[in-house]
């Protein structure tokens, strides 16, 4: 619950700018690939290990990239091999640049979710200690049909943890950026089941959907 979470010592206001601060931080295209690499190996994984969170079975890495065209989905992703691939054992690790035909607009609010400290926070869920993390397990699970059918609660309940558990652990360092990073990211992920409740159960249009959350 939001009471497990440090309060930070900030009045509305002071939220709203130092928000509006993140939002803007973002990384230049061609530097985010460098950056999210850079804070796996000297960050991330640096920072399970010390602190012992996670026992990790290697200390293999994925490939970050540009997502590739069939794949575009969303901000950012992880690719990860078959279960019972033995040959192409690479994981990906996509980071969904700005399309050059998108109005400038569009390009600012596609930006606005890769600031430094949204960028920590989406490498924390994409890679270490979230989903790379789970394919590292993967090769233990016992059964053919468990590595297969892996639950997507699972799957993504571990990877959405893990951004809450690295800021309460001190990932950030006390920076309220980071803080806030993680819960926009948890208030979208509310809004999203909100709204898919409204439209598949309720019957609510799109337009009212979208309407309620842009207001």
């Amino acid at each position: 619950t939001s009471a497990t979470w440090p309060d930070l010592p900030l009045g509305v206001p002071q939220d709203i700018e130092i928000f509006l601060r993140l939002i803007r931080a973002h990384q230049l295209p061609e530097l985010r690939r460098h950056l999210s690499q850079t804070l796996m190996k000297q960050g991330l994984q640096r920072f399970v290990m010390d602190k012992g969170l996670v026992t990790l079975p290697s200390e293999r890495l994925p490939i970050v990239r540009e997502t590739p065209p069939y794949a575009r989905m969303g901000f950012a992703s992880m690719d990860t091999p078959g279960p019972f691939e033995q040959h192409a054992t690479e994981a990906w690790y996509n980071i969904t640049n700005v399309e050059p035909g998108w109005r400038p607009e569009q390009k600012a609010q596609h930006l606005t979710y890769f600031n430094r400290a949204g960028l920590l926070g989406i490498t924390v869920h994409e890679a270490m200690p979230g989903h790379f993390v789970q394919l590292l397990y993967e090769a233990q699970i016992p059964t053919e049909v468990r590595k297969v059918f892996t639950p997507a609660s699972l799957v993504e309940g571990w990877a959405h943890y893990t951004e809450q558990m690295m800021v309460d652990e001190g990932l950030g360092g006390g920076d309220p950026a980071v803080r806030l990073g993680q819960l926009r990211r948890a208030l979208q992920r509310h809004a999203r089941w909100h709204a898919a409740l409204a439209l598949h159960v309720f019957g609510e249009s799109v337009e009212a959907a979208a309407k309620r959350y842009a207001e």
